[in-house]
């Protein structure tokens, strides 16, 4: 591994950027929005007041295009380290945010001029010189290997508070990361999920996707899923590639519960539920239920958990202390899927669009798929008619046939 240093005022930076010369979505990285206007404003304040800012790691990757007859190379820096600082300079000066009201003045030249609450295009312009002309200090990486990276990644941030997950993502290999970050990419994560912006910022989707993985695995003989728990298990990914098959059925659930869920699910899609949901969703596709009737069991079950439903749930039991140990975090999937068997074992009718719903064979009851409406009670009015009628029954039409035929022989 080659350490280069290079300088980029924050005007080349965004010549850099203009060229898509600069990415931050190197798969170890934490998600941008980590800081709070405070932090960015303090930031800006050491650009205008020529502070020191600590410098930024890259990776330097060439790739080699034929342009006109000849070889033209080009250079990507996959930023390693410096995500918060570089993605915050470049939100203040396009204007995404206004800085913080507190946000000291700064002195220039003998002069005194005002930062707190301004936008970039309200700074005086020699405010403005001062964060272009700034000079970044960055450490170039090349040659170095997967491992060599996640290690520099790994000693960078082991003194700030990193999550667990941002640390286990650092440890489970790059390819590995990328694939779970695939899986954080999907639309219903996107979309249907309902993580607060705070738990997407210590990364908790990802752990909870793990969460989701590690029961699943009947390959690892998980205790709990707590944050501990899942960065041990982020490891065994490294040199296991049997795991792709884990991902691959992930994806397949959630591309079932993107057909389920219309619109953004506010309480089975939480943290708290997102693994045992997951889990339900797998069941119901290995009995083959419609993403339609899946969703019509979710608001079923939904109501259960409100004592709302004529399908009880035990599923609260087994939440509140001690809830990521492995006896409650199986006790919650067990009545999950419990209520599932319930609602379907008292609603066989065929699933929306024809796919008929399986339910196993001892969960199956005798009426008919499409069980014919049973006819109104009489009333007493018409039990009492009855004997009259019996009475006076209505002839036959094949029996008058029959009595014509004969009496045209006898004549």
């Amino acid at each position: 591994m080659k350490k280069l240093k290079l300088e980029w005022t924050v005007k080349q930076f965004f010549g850099q950027l203009k060229k898509g010369a600069v990415s931050f979505n190197y798969p170890i990285q934490r998600a941008g929005g980590q800081w709070d206007l405070l932090q960015k404003s303090v930031l800006i304040h050491s650009l205008t007041g020529d502070y020191p800012v600590p410098p930024l790691y890259a990776i330097a990757e060439d790739e080699i295009t034929e342009v006109n007859g000849k070889d033209k190379k080009k250079t990507t820096y996959f930023v390693l380290d410096g995500k918060q600082r570089l993605t915050n300079i470049r939100d203040f000066v396009e204007g995404v945010y206004a800085l913080h009201a507190d946000t000291p003045s700064v002195e220039i030249d003998g002069e005194t001029f005002e930062l707190g609450g301004k936008w970039y295009d309200e700074l005086e312009q020699v405010t403005k010189d001062a964060i272009q002309d700034f000079g970044l200090l960055i450490y170039k990486l090349e040659d170095a290997t997967d491992e060599e990276i996640e290690e520099v990644f790994y000693r960078l941030n082991n003194g700030t508070p990193l999550s667990k997950q941002q640390k286990a993502k650092a440890k489970m290999g790059t390819e590995w990361a990328m694939k779970i970050q695939e899986l954080v990419q999907h639309d219903l994560m996107k979309e249907k999920t309902s993580f607060t912006e705070l738990q997407i910022r210590k990364a908790d989707d990802e752990t909870a996707l793990l969460q989701t993985m590690m029961i699943m695995d009947e390959n690892y003989d998980w205790k709990n899923i707590s944050s501990n728990e899942v960065f041990d298990y982020a490891q065994t990914f490294r040199d296991d590639m049997t795991k792709d098959k884990l991902v691959s059925e992930v994806a397949n659930i959630m591309d079932y519960l993107d057909k389920a869920f219309e619109d953004k699910e506010a309480t089975l899609l939480k943290k708290v539920h997102f693994p045992m949901t997951l889990l339900t969703a797998r069941k119901a596709m290995a009995l083959d239920i419609h993403p339609t009737r899946f969703s019509d069991w979710k608001e079923e079950f939904k109501l259960a958990l409100k004592r709302k439903s004529e399908y009880t749930t035990n599923y609260k039991n087994f939440g509140g202390a001690g809830s990521v140990k492995k006896e409650k975090t199986n006790g919650r999937v067990n009545a999950m899927h419990a209520h599932l068997d319930a609602y379907f074992k008292n609603n066989t009718t065929e699933a929306i669009f024809g796919t008929p719903v399986e339910v196993p064979a001892e969960k199956k009851v005798t009426a008919p798929v499409e069980p014919k409406p049973k006819a109104e009670p009489k009333s007493k009015v018409e039990k009492k008619a009855e004997p009259k009628q019996k009475a006076e029954p209505k002839a036959d039409p094949k029996v008058e046939v029959k009595e014509e035929v004969k009496t045209e022989q006898t004549v």
